[in-house]
């Protein structure tokens, strides 16, 4: 009498529940992988790493660091690109390093650049002043981490049998010109007005305390002679028109007291720039970012006079 094979619906259940078995004993690191993955989302660790290096290699020139979220990676030009325009301007001093993470950022994902940044000891830094003013009601991070919790035990296990092309989980920082952000140039006046109208929504005013690791570091960044700054990002007219009254409103007091607790100052773009430099109601197009860029460095150059003089 021959034997027979298991119905494949066996096989099936076997093959599921070895998976199953393999994914549970590998759980406490899938998520602890995650978790550092998510700490740094975005980051380039390695640049993280280096910019000390950066600073101790070329100590004649200015070190200026900004951190922020897409808007700052809009509206700056990227590394060299803004070395090699801050030499066209003149200044041939200036070292740019742009941390920037493509997604809404919080102060808590800055946390992992403030060791860093010190042991770097720029001249300047400057940190998008959003999310120290406002605060977004979207848990967007905890969307990242369920949706990689997903994707990532598969990779894993994929992995263990062929050789899977390795994720840029920094591409927002990594060696290359990043393009993604500019692949439309031009406001659709129509969708992106609905888009920022119900973005803003979920907006509140920041009342929370500063973090105790952001309020060390400002501490320990004065007694290094680290200027730090909060800086703003350009709105149209329009987009200016849309935020509530609320916030506009909460604002001055916010910024008060930022600036007479931690000593940080706003550094405002003193311009209102027609949709044309848009490429939706909040980021800057190419030809935006070319504008703000050229004013950052002059800014930069101003900032550097006024110590001149003290």
């Amino acid at each position: 009498m021959k034997n027979q094979s298991p119905p494949i619906v066996v096989w099936i259940w076997v093959i599921g529940l070895t998976l199953f078995l393999f994914l549970l004993i590998h759980v406490p690191f899938i998520r602890s992988e995650i978790k550092y993955r998510s700490v740094r989302y975005f980051f380039n660790v390695s640049r993280i790493s280096n910019i000390r290096e950066v600073n101790e290699y070329e100590k004649n020139n200015d070190l200026i660091i900004a951190v922020g979220s897409s808007l700052s990676a809009s509206g700056l030009n990227y590394d060299n690109h803004m070395d090699n325009l801050a030499s066209e301007l003149g200044y041939p001093n200036i070292k740019f390093v742009r941390f920037t993470r493509l997604v809404y950022s919080t102060l808590d994902q800055f946390i992992p650049l403030l060791e860093p940044i010190l042991k770097a000891r720029p001249k300047y830094v400057f940190f998008e002043a959003r999310p120290f003013l406002l605060y977004l009601n979207i848990k967007e991070d905890y969307l990242i981490e369920e949706r990689e919790m997903i994707k990532y035990p598969f990779r894993y296990i994929l992995n263990l049998f062929f050789t899977l092309p390795q994720e840029n989980w920094s591409y927002a920082d990594n060696s290359k010109e990043v393009n993604i952000l500019h692949m439309k140039e031009t406001v659709d006046l129509l969708t992106d007005t609905l888009a920022y109208k119900q973005f803003l929504k979920d907006y509140t005013i920041n009342n929370n305390p500063l973090p105790q690791k952001f309020v060390d570091f400002l501490t320990s960044a004065k007694k290094n002679g680290i200027k730090v700054f909060l800086l703003d990002l350009p709105r149209s007219d329009l987009a200016f028109s849309f935020i509530p009254h609320q916030l506009r409103e909460g604002l001055p007091s916010l910024l008060d007291k930022y600036k007479n607790n931690y000593n940080l100052k706003l550094v405002s773009f003193p311009y209102r720039l027609p949709l044309k430099y848009y490429r939706d109601m909040a980021h800057l197009n190419t030809s935006g970012s070319k504008l703000y860029s050229k004013w950052f460095i002059k800014m930069i150059d101003s900032l550097n006079n006024q110590e001149k003089h003290l």
